[in-house]
């Protein structure tokens, strides 16, 4: 048996021609949908009538080895993930560190060409489900909140004692299941794994409704510190409620409600969506504006340590790490950095990091059964 060498950029092309020939036999359902997060699938006239069509007639052209694919679609799809970013898709590849890795990239990217239609994650499997099962199974009061943004995902007051977690806080079972349950901002296959450590200082940037911030706080400990990110208002109200009902973990929470960028100062265009807002350079005198932003290296100067960054701030994540560039050298703290927003950033946030040379080892990991959810680690 033949190793392929993974340092080459062969390999990259290679792995990602063979899962994309697999999986365009393969056709999926509602099994492979999740109608929590986005609603439930539809399908227009026309569109079920292909689907008609291609059930029909899939079975024979099957037989003979080949797969019938929405060719326009999954062509467009194709230029603009590996077409544009191909080059640095495959450096990435080589880069790193790990099987799981590499095969977690191929994965994702066969997702992003051909869709659910073609492509089951790894990911959906009956654990995952019988996650979201037990996060929807706990104790919840009131009404949910609308915070903005998508009106399936909004949060319940739910208590999370009997998953273990002294927590009662306004959240959302898939919230709960990624980040409790599963713990998608930590890398498990590493020993240690890429995570937070009792009596570190952790930089918690996106923080949402606080979801992730009070997790933190469990694990650092009541030396630990963790400075939270998030400036969007109904999330910032949202997290503050949070923080009351766990004034013991709040103690180790500060709230910073500004937008890390590159520098600080910088007046941003922000376009709001709740969970999904995110800003720009954008000048037009229309648009919302952010609070100041902040860059980490400004707020950190003087600080004796820094030994955890996550990010996952809507695609602002590589503006905000060259505004940490003396954080990252003086310190090299390990990293979770969300990569999902665009496929642009699966090249840029590697490759900004790889170039500082500081030594970091990569993973990647996914926590959804879609496309949301993928971050890179570095430790």
């Amino acid at each position: 048996m033949i190793r392929m060498d993974t340092s080459s950029p062969r390999a990259f092309w290679s792995a990602l021609t063979q899962a994309l020939l697999r999986h365009a036999k393969c056709r999926h359902g509602a099994e492979n949908w999740d109608a929590e997060r986005f609603g439930a699938t539809t399908l227009t006239r026309s569109g079920r009538l292909a689907e008609l069509v291609v059930r029909a007639v899939a079975p024979s052209f099957l037989r003979h080895g080949y797969a019938i694919v929405p060719a326009s679609d999954s062509a467009e799809a194709f230029a603009n993930t590996v077409g544009v970013h191909g080059e640095g898709l495959s450096r990435l590849y080589c880069l790193l560190a790990d099987e799981y890795s590499r095969r977690a990239l191929i994965e994702l990217l066969a997702y992003r060409i051909l869709g659910p239609r073609h492509v089951r994650l790894w990911t959906n499997t009956p654990e995952y489900w019988g996650a979201r099962a037990l996060a929807s199974s706990l104790p919840t009061t009131g009404r949910r909140v609308d915070t903005g943004g998508s009106p399936n995902v909004r949060p319940l007051l739910t208590d999370l004692h009997p998953i273990g977690f002294p927590v009662r806080l306004f959240t959302h079972p898939l919230s709960v299941a990624h980040q409790y349950i599963r713990n998608q901002y930590a890398y498990a296959r590493t020993a240690p794994p890429v995570w937070v450590k009792p009596g570190d200082w952790v930089i918690d940037a996106g923080a949402a409704w606080g979801d992730t911030a009070i997790r933190m706080a469990l694990d650092v400990g009541p030396q630990g510190r963790v400075y939270s990110f998030e400036f969007e208002a109904g999330s910032v109200g949202l997290m503050e409620r949070n923080l009351q009902m766990n004034s013991t973990l709040a103690e180790r929470v500060s709230l910073v409600s500004r937008p890390l960028w590159r520098t600080s100062g910088a007046q941003l265009a922000m376009a709001a969506h709740g969970l999904g807002t995110y800003v720009t350079e954008s000048s037009a005198d229309s648009v919302a504006r952010t609070p100041p932003s902040l860059a980490l290296d400004d707020l950190v100067a003087d600080w004796p340590r820094v030994d955890y960054i996550k990010m996952d701030i809507e695609g602002a994540e590589v503006p905000a790490l060259q505004g940490a560039e003396r954080c990252l050298r003086k310190h090299r703290p390990r990293l979770a950095v969300s990569v999902y927003h665009s496929v642009s950033d699966f090249v840029a946030v590697p490759e900004f990091l790889a170039s500082l040379d500081l030594g970091y080892a990569f993973y990647l990991d996914h926590a959804s059964i879609h496309s949301e959810e993928t971050v890179l680690f570095a430790v």
